[in-house]
């Protein structure tokens, strides 16, 4: 029988098939082993870890300002974390200026805004007052909020127990009260200033709510 010789190029075309042929194997070889791994459980922990990773990273990207606008509300303390538990609120509720009421507690109507020239519920009373007259809490509570508003003044809000909270809007800066601070009833709050949304003459705007939800202020004040 007549012997093929097999040239050098023929050599290394044949090395090279052979190694193709030997990494696909092994290459399936692992691929079943991974995959029986999964099937037997071996890789819970790792597919665990990874979408704690991924979740976590998710979480840190959610938390990234969206904006350049700064947060410019207060961060939480100690004395913010304070439960009104240790309150122990009258049973009634005072005015929070000595003054007539201005206007009244729209219950969800739409009222005319003569500043805005439009028409809007009026979620609060509004209690005429002198500019500067001194502001009272109209029952006792902890301060849970003190802040400027563009629209409505500075503003104070206050938890008042029993699930009863009660925003005071339209005073001046130069407030009595800190944030965590308990109040009594009757006691300074600072004095009356302005609100740029509603009626030049000087008031109280006063909203209340009742587990979240709001309430005409004169069914519960005296």
């Amino acid at each position: 029988m007549k012997k093929i010789k097999i040239s050098e190029k023929g050599r290394i075309a044949y090395l090279c098939v052979l190694f193709l042929v030997l990494a696909f194997s092994l290459t399936a070889w692992r691929t079943s082993q991974n995959a029986r791994r999964l099937l037997d459980g071996d890789d819970l922990t790792v597919t665990q870890n990874t979408v704690t990773a991924t979740t976590a990273e998710t979480l840190k990207a959610v938390e990234i300002p969206i904006s350049n606008v700064p947060d410019t509300r207060e961060s939480e303390t100690e004395e913010t974390k304070e439960t009104t538990e240790n309150i122990q609120p009258l049973d009634y509720f005072i005015s929070p200026v000595e003054g007539k009421i201005l206007s009244h507690y729209s219950n969800g109507e739409l009222v005319k805004n003569e500043n805005t020239n439009d028409w809007r519920t009026h979620n609060g009373t509004d209690f005429a007052a002198k500019s500067g007259d001194d502001v009272y809490s109209i029952n006792n509570g902890i301060v849970t909020a003190v802040y400027v508003d563009s629209l409505w003044g500075t503003v104070i809000e206050i938890d008042h127990g029993n699930r009863v909270t009660a925003k005071y809007c339209g005073l001046k800066e130069n407030v009595s009260v800190t944030v965590g601070e308990k109040v009594k009833s009757g006691e300074r709050l600072g004095n009356v200033g302005t609100i740029p949304i509603e009626s030049d003459s000087p008031h109280i705007h006063l909203e209340m709510r009742s587990g979240g939800v709001l309430i005409n202020p004169i069914d519960v004040i005296r």
